[in-house]
């Protein structure tokens, strides 16, 4: 009888590490199942092209717009300037969005703006591109710096400006044509989700009344389709 007893609870042991053994297996899998569920999403989410997607223009791929953008950028002449930078850049920028300003000055050069901006304790030009009338595009702080142009939102976005006071004028049409080029440009490296002026994020009258907000989010819609069409 005591033999017996000792066969019972022996197979039960057995019983009781074979469960442990399939329940172990079981979650290890139920884990790797919902990791990879949820890796698939994240990368289905982030290969979508944002802007598009948020404008309700369709949904397609990210890569596709990469793809063409080596041949876009030859359109794109960005001046490059040996500014006098101060201390405080900041490395870490992560952007997801472009934010949009005006000088409020009808003509001032990116170097007279480095050097008020330095007078302010910026570090050097708060914007990361900046456009003068002529449409010239002149680049200001390195992409990966954090940008010292809107509060809320230097840390993750790519900051452009434009040459003039648009409570009073309006911006060129070459101002606005390579607006619409480095805005997509940029929209398109980074995978950017929105377009906003200061005024979006913080109490000011930047970009100005008069400036096309709207025509300038479409016009950025319609160079992307073009790229997707022409793919």
């Amino acid at each position: 009888m005591a033999q017996l007893n000792y066969r019972k609870i022996e197979y039960y042991n057995k019983m009781k590490k074979r469960r442990r053994k399939t329940f172990s297996i079981s979650s290890i899998l139920l884990i790797l199942i919902i990791f990879s569920i949820g890796h698939y999403i994240i990368y289905r989410e982030n290969n979508k092209a944002k802007y598009l997607l948020n404008m309700g223009s369709g949904n397609y791929k990210i890569e596709v717009l990469k793809d063409k953008l080596e041949e876009y950028e030859k359109q794109l002449t960005i001046n490059e300037i040996d500014y006098k930078w101060g201390d405080n850049l900041v490395d870490g920028n992560k952007p997801t969005g472009l934010v949009l300003h005006h000088t409020a000055s009808t003509t001032i050069s990116p170097e007279a703006i480095n050097d008020i901006h330095i007078q302010e304790g910026w570090g050097g030009i708060g914007y990361h591109f900046y456009i003068r009338k002529d449409g010239t595009i002149y680049r200001g702080r390195p992409e990966n710096i954090i940008g010292a142009h809107a509060i809320g939102r230097n840390k993750d976005s790519i900051g452009i400006c434009l040459e003039g006071n648009f409570e009073n004028e309006v911006p060129t049409e070459a101002q606005k044509n390579s607006l619409v080029k480095i805005s997509t440009d940029m929209i398109i490296k980074y995978n950017l989700e929105d377009v906003i002026g200061h005024r979006d994020v913080y109490p000011t009258l930047c970009p100005g009344e008069n400036f096309p907000m709207e025509e300038i989010k479409n016009r950025i819609v319609e160079e992307q389709l073009k790229m997707v069409n022409d793919a």
